[in-house]
């Protein structure tokens, strides 16, 4: 039986023979042979995965989009009024959802909260039905869900809230396809409830702190808010600061936009300042705006001040101070060689 032959290394020293078979069954190649077969393997290997990667089909995705994204009603106690909303699948894949209420606080930085129906005490979520509950959603297909909203005879007037949320739900995974993941969609409902006179519905803002700096060095400067709704129901605040310098100045205006307050809330609002000063106290006056029950607008407003101190006026002042006390500490060596001047000679002839 024949030997097989084997690749081996071996190094270029002079007098080794260049290619051919040695005695002992093996082929030897010179070291930079191999080093130009293995880069030729390596692009090989590159270029076949990338075919293979091009060549895999890319898996079905679907998209949920619900609207709208708001609802605001004014509803009588004991009445039920109905909305639609509606659910479409943007994607390439089926989808199947499921509705269903919830309650929702918001934060004071914005950031939204759910709960289970009825935690909340201005909660409406047990006054939404809903048809269907559940349903399966054809890629490019749009499907509205109906809602009826049913108010109890004896409820207090004011806001109430809850949220309906579309949730999808994990279908079987497919042979090579991702693992799937739920979202979640939430269509948030705002319900005021009239009472008997106009005072049973009221609204109120409270100005609690302006966030502000003591002394900064320079643009950009946050610059914020904190509201409080004191009413029982919401409202839409919007904030915008009027900034002033030395002598009544205007500066400039630093909008802090606009939230929604919840009753007995607080939502902070905030913007930015990208003026550019030297040395300066600023006074900031606080706006905030609201419509109230009447639809008419109030405005609430708070002062702060802070000092802008660039790098350039502590420059300036530390020069100043250092310029300062090398003419003083001069005046007072010339004053004190004039006094020895004079007493001098008096003093070494005692």
């Amino acid at each position: 039986m024949s030997q097989v032959p084997r690749l081996v290394f071996r190094s270029e020293q002079q007098g080794a023979p260049r290619l051919g078979r040695a005695s002992a069954g093996f082929i030897v190649l010179p070291a930079r042979m191999l080093d130009r077969m293995g880069k030729a393997v390596l692009i090989a290997v590159l270029l076949f995965s990338q075919l293979h990667l091009l060549s895999i089909p890319a898996s079905a995705q679907w998209a949920l989009r619900v609207s709208p994204a708001t609802i605001d009603l004014l509803v009588h106690r004991g009445e039920t009024v109905g909305t639609l909303i509606n659910a479409a699948n943007t994607g390439d894949a089926r989808v199947t959802v499921r509705v269903y209420p919830m309650d929702f606080r918001i934060g004071k930085g914005g950031a939204f909260s759910f709960s289970e129906p009825g935690d909340e005490s201005y909660s409406c979520a047990t006054w939404l039905n809903i048809d269907p509950a559940e349903f399966e959603l054809l890629p490019g297909e749009t499907r509205g869900v109906e809602v009826a909203v049913s108010v109890p005879p004896e409820v207090e007037p004011g806001g109430h809230y809850g949220a309906l949320l579309f949730e999808t739900m994990p279908g079987q995974r497919e042979m090579g396809s991702p693992v799937t993941s739920t979202t979640r969609i939430a269509s948030l409902f705002y319900v005021t409830i009239p009472g008997v006179t106009d005072a049973d519905v009221f609204t109120g803002v409270e100005i609690v702190s302006v966030p502000v700096p003591r002394w900064v060095r320079g643009a950009p400067v946050e610059l914020g808010v904190v509201v409080h709704n004191t009413g029982n129901v919401h409202l839409v605040a919007a904030g915008k600061a009027y900034l002033t310098g030395f002598w009544g100045r205007k500066i400039g205006e630093v909008g802090l936009g606009e939230t929604v307050v919840l009753p007995q809330s607080e939502r902070a609002m905030r913007g930015t300042w990208e003026g550019t000063l030297f040395l300066e106290r600023v006074k900031a006056k606080v706006v905030v705006g609201y419509f109230d029950e009447r639809g008419e607008l109030v405005n609430e407003a708070a002062m702060m001040s802070f000092w802008v101190v660039s790098w350039q006026a502590v420059g300036v002042l530390g020069g100043s101070i250092v310029v300062c006390a090398y003419l003083l500490w001069r005046r007072k060596r010339r004053r004190g060689g004039a006094v020895a001047a004079v007493f001098g000679p008096r003093i070494r002839r005692r």
